[in-house]
């Protein structure tokens, strides 16, 4: 099954980590009016760094998920505020073996915005090129099941034999075993279909000349200042609302706050929790601002079970008690939720009807008493990175463990420096902020607490058998067996919550500044919903 490589965009603190706001914009006069809205005009939003990349066999996070967004399409996508799967470039499509064989029925006519023609072979270069080692996509994983993809990466097959171009508007893909959340993993961003001629032509600098099939072209990129998006005029679905969309590259949040009161950007976020008490304070400010609650991610500690007192599960359940999740919403500005389970709220799997889990120090110093600890005898190193939010929450934790006797040192160091001490296992007790890929529980259960293998995300290295046989027995399940699939991974759930592998923190919230210029659109391909799209339409369009 899939296995997921550990990515930089799983640790709290990642710069940028911005609000998925597909296709908004106000930043000039709209040139025409419509029934559902006017069209035209430029859509500005501005990060703190460049884009990482505009390849899909890149390293694809939020912000080039976002710059990504216009440039291209993928086979499928997702209803509009909703986790259903809906059709794109693939029109309808089949699962047939057991649910082993996909056959996609691609749309006609459809073109790259250089003019060159879309077909089934185009989706199997881009889907082999996700395989592919010499990509090095940290995505590769995801793809694996398709039959043939493990000789391929290996280098004993030239071509994956489970992706087939049947003719030139017909794919099919065999998988090895059933998978169902498959047609997740095509929704992805690393799934987005490149235009291969472009991608053969310029090698590793494909990503300066991206070529996609979506609504909008590559126009200009000037690296740490600016990348531009203008309307294809060769798309194949509806005319987008704006003419161009605009990234500026640079600014930092409090910048940004600056840019947005001044109406140089038209959406900002997440809102720093410092500027919240302005933002709520000051009418014209408050009604801009938007809050998604249901973003996919949870921000939580791990403990390494191999590790000294982690080894005892009456030390994990004292330290889950020990913890005021609600101080940490407050810290947050209210951005968030108290974290009661690992799947986050509004996401498929995800039980409404767990409680919370408690504030409860004096328990917490019986349990420590049972696991033979006396006050001041445990002490522990937490390990973070130097980001000022995630420093003031470990500083909120480390007080609530310290009133239970528990001796905690903070070890803060850089980001980077703190993706490569994770990636090496130096990290017993640290923190990750998990947000999920595609919507459903495979993702954080296969890549966070399957297994212990070096590479994944399981820096708990959680292996409990139990679990391990329910998720994989999930995973191999058809789609068409999905309310069995679901309670699978609830006992897997509750099995986990039991042994408490990790301490929960938090469920983030997505809080945006959007002008109050623009509304949401009456429709629109939701793509990213599950990187913090829930309850608002893909689209915004002028009022």
């Amino acid at each position: 099954m899939k296995t997921q490589q550990f990515s930089p965009k799983a640790v709290m603190g990642v710069a940028g980590a911005v609000m998925v706001l597909a296709l908004a914009g106000c930043g000039s006069t709209p040139s025409s009016t419509s029934q559902s809205g006017r069209y035209g005009g430029t859509f500005t939003l501005a990060y703190q760094s460049d884009i990482p990349t505009l390849d899909p066999a890149g390293s694809p996070g939020f912000e080039s998920a976002q710059a990504m967004y216009g440039l291209y399409n993928t086979l499928v996508t997702y209803a509009p505020t909703s986790t259903t799967i809906a059709p794109s470039l693939a029109q309808s499509w089949s699962v047939t073996a057991g649910g082993t064989v996909y056959t996609f029925h691609l749309r006609t006519g459809v073109k790259f915005s250089n003019g060159d023609p879309f077909t089934a072979q185009d989706v199997v270069y881009n889907l082999t090129r996700q395989i592919n080692p010499k990509s090095a996509s940290y995505a590769q994983s995801y793809y694996l099941d398709i039959q043939g993809a493990q000789a391929y990466a290996k280098g004993q097959a030239s071509s994956v034999s489970g992706l087939k171009a049947l003719n030139s508007h017909t794919l099919q893909v065999t998988l090895v075993q059933p998978e169902g959340y498959f047609l997740n993993i095509l929704a992805m961003p690393t799934s987005d279909i490149a235009d291969p001629r472009i991608v053969r032509e310029y090698g590793k600098a494909y990503e300066d000349h991206a070529v996609g099939t979506g609504p909008y072209k590559l126009t200009e990129w000037k690296h740490n200042q600016v990348l531009t998006e203008t309307r294809n005029p060769n798309y194949w679905g509806k005319k987008p609302y704006f003419s161009e969309l605009k990234f500026i590259l640079g600014p930092d949040p409090a910048t940004q706050f600056l840019m947005f009161k001044r109406g140089e950007i038209d959406a900002m976020g997440p809102v720093p929790p410092a500027d919240m008490p302005t933002i709520n304070s000051t009418p014209a400010l408050k009604k801009d601002l938007v809050v998604l609650a249901d973003t996919g991610s949870i921000d939580f500690y791990f403990m390494d079970v191999r590790y000294g007192p982690f080894k005892n599960v009456l030390v994990r359940r004292a330290l889950n008690d020990a913890i005021n999740r609600k101080r940490l919403v407050a810290l947050d500005a209210g951005q968030a939720v108290p974290a009661n389970q690992y799947l986050p709220p509004g996401y498929p799997g995800s039980q409404s009807n767990l409680p919370p889990i408690p504030y409860n120090p004096s328990k917490a110093r019986a349990l420590l008493s049972q696991a033979g600890y006396k006050p001041g005898q445990l002490k522990l190193t937490l390990t973070v990175n130097n980001d000022p939010a995630v420093v003031q929450q470990a500083e909120s934790v480390m007080a609530n463990l310290q009133a239970i006797g528990v001796t905690v040192q903070l070890h803060t160091m850089s980001l980077s420096a703190y993706i490569t001490a994770l990636s090496g296992n130096q990290v017993h007790f640290g923190i990750i902020q998990w947000g999920l890929d595609y919507p459903d529980p495979s993702d954080i259960f296969s890549s966070l607490l399957v297994g212990a293998a070096d590479g994944t995300g399981n820096f708990a290295w959680f292996n409990n058998a139990q679990v391990n046989h329910l998720v994989n027995e999930a995973n191999a399940m058809s789609p068409q067996q999905e309310a069995t699939r679901l309670k699978l991974y609830d006992e897997a759930q509750a099995i986990a919550l039991n042994q408490q592998p990790w301490i929960p923190l938090i469920f983030p919230a997505n809080t945006m500044l959007v002008s109050s210029s623009l509304h949401p659109a009456p429709t629109g391909a939701n793509r990213y919903m599950y990187l913090g799209q829930l309850g608002i339409e893909a689209n915004l369009i002028w009022k």
